[in-house]
């Protein structure tokens, strides 16, 4: 045990013990789990973990060690900045760390800002708290349903959202520049030039909206009874990583090829004298394809489907045939007048272009084959990783939907691999260190005291 009043050795010598006693007691257990372990550390021993000692860094490793074996770490009798130095060292030196503080008083605003996520709590102690925190609580109990329900909802939501709005931007340029090799790159573009311009603000906004709004893919009361939930999102990192960003990129390219050759190659020599379409009804139908694709795509990642997830993506859909037609109809080019130039420019090349191609047999075929080749993929390979490679989020949804037991799912613990983070290298890193950004500000405000210095010292001789 330690002493009544210990030193910076001896607080390091027990925390290097007590590590190896857990990282052996899981070696020896397979099933070993951290929740039962715990730290409790008052103030006088974070003093000295903080402190100017010289063994203070590997003090401080020590204790960064130990609580990669622990649930739970409880610090009491601790000044404020105390509790900031703690949460800011284990944000400098744990890999992949989320950190979020909680307080309700005007001794944890420094720490609630520290953190990555503050929450304050309205009570009795002010609104010091609050007014620092990124996000307001009445009592500490609705913490659980914030993180549990509304936080993974959200994430798992503006996740999909923010690749789904890359995407098919990604997608609708990409199929602009596929056709800058059948018009030997002169620049000229394919498109309506309206339909670009309302793309995003009115032909695919819709359903992303309600999406990323309304869309849940277990029920608010799973989600309460199952915490294990939440390790999809910021713990494992599911819905948001590396390898899934390269997945929906890549999809862009594949789709944005198919609708640009495919529209190509089926509208040779589609005219009865054998000629090849003019590259304005080209244009029509991809640029009807890259609306249509991205609306239906989005119906693979509704888990919620209700009536309204498809009166939006039909909305959508009818309302492009609209512009279209509008556009087709209204301006005519002997009647453009001077106001009429500058809308002339949108409308290039559509005066009653869109009649004529939608009595094209070719562009109802277009409309069926093309999404069926670029979605059925995707439609195959969801239903293997559901089917074989389940997460545990679809055995959550599965027992939801069936009605089925769900006590098998709740005893079910996290890994602690999974659940431990790594340290950073060179770990204790200093509390405060200089940002890149302050670091290049400070060498370019030193370059230039210097260069002043010289030019002074110049003047003077």
């Amino acid at each position: 045990g330690l002493k009544t009043h210990p030193n910076v050795e001896d607080i390091t010598r027990a925390l290097r013990e007590a590590t190896a006693a857990a990282e052996e007691s899981m070696e020896l257990s397979a099933n070993a789990q951290r929740g039962r372990r715990a730290l409790v550390i008052d103030g006088g021993a974070l003093g000295l973990l903080f402190g100017a000692a010289p063994d203070a860094p590997a003090c401080q490793l020590e204790f960064l060690r130990f609580t990669q074996t622990c649930a739970t770490v409880v610090a009491c009798r601790c000044a404020p900045a105390q509790k900031a130095k703690l949460v800011r060292l284990v944000r400098r030196n744990v890999r992949g760390v989320s950190a979020l503080a909680i307080g309700d008083g005007a001794n944890d605003v420094a720490m609630i800002q520290t953190a990555h996520v503050g929450v304050g709590i309205s009570g009795k102690e002010g609104m010091l708290a609050v007014n620092a925190a990124d996000f307001a609580i009445a009592q500490f109990r609705f913490l659980r349903e914030m993180l549990l329900v509304q936080g993974r909802h959200n994430y798992r939501r503006i996740a999909v959202t923010v690749y789904y709005v890359f995407y098919k931007n990604i997608m609708f340029t990409l199929v602009i520049f596929w056709a800058q090799f059948f018009a030997a790159f002169s620049g000229t573009k394919w498109n309506l030039e309206a339909g670009n311009q309302l793309y995003n603000v009115l032909l695919t906004m819709f359903p992303i909206l309600w999406f990323s709004v309304f869309d849940k893919d277990v029920s608010d009361e799973t989600s309460l009874a199952l915490p294990q939930l939440y390790h999809l999102g910021p713990g494992n990192h599911f819905y948001f990583n590396w390898r899934a960003t390269l997945r929906w990129i890549f999809q862009a390219i594949y789709e944005s090829l198919a609708i640009a050759l495919l529209c190509v190659f089926s509208l040779d020599g589609l005219s009865p004298d054998g000629e090849s379409p003019g590259l304005y009804l080209i244009g029509a139908c991809t640029i009807t394809l890259a609306i249509v694709v991205p609306n239906l795509k989005l119906i693979l990642w509704f888990f919620s489907w209700n009536i309204w997830s498809f009166v939006l993506i039909g909305f959508e859909v009818v309302l492009w045939w609209g512009v279209g037609g509008v556009v087709a109809s209204e301006i005519k080019p002997e009647n453009r007048g001077t106001s009429g130039e500058f809308i002339a420019q949108f409308v290039l090349g559509w005066y009653k272009l869109w009649g004529n191609v939608n009595e094209l047999g070719t562009f109802w075929l277009l409309m069926l084959l093309v999404p069926a080749v670029v979605l059925l993929p995707q439609v195959f390979y969801s239903f293997y990783m559901r089917r074989f490679h389940p997460q545990f989020r679809d055995l959550a949804m599965e027992c939801e939907y069936h009605g089925l037991p769900i006590d098998a799912l709740k005893a079910w613990q996290i890994p602690a691999g999974q659940r431990q983070r790594r340290l950073v290298k060179g770990a204790p890193r200093p509390l405060y260190q200089a940002s890149r950004f302050q670091r290049l500000c400070a060498s370019l405000c030193g370059s230039k005291a210097k260069s002043e210095s010289a030019r002074s010292t110049a003047t003077r001789a």
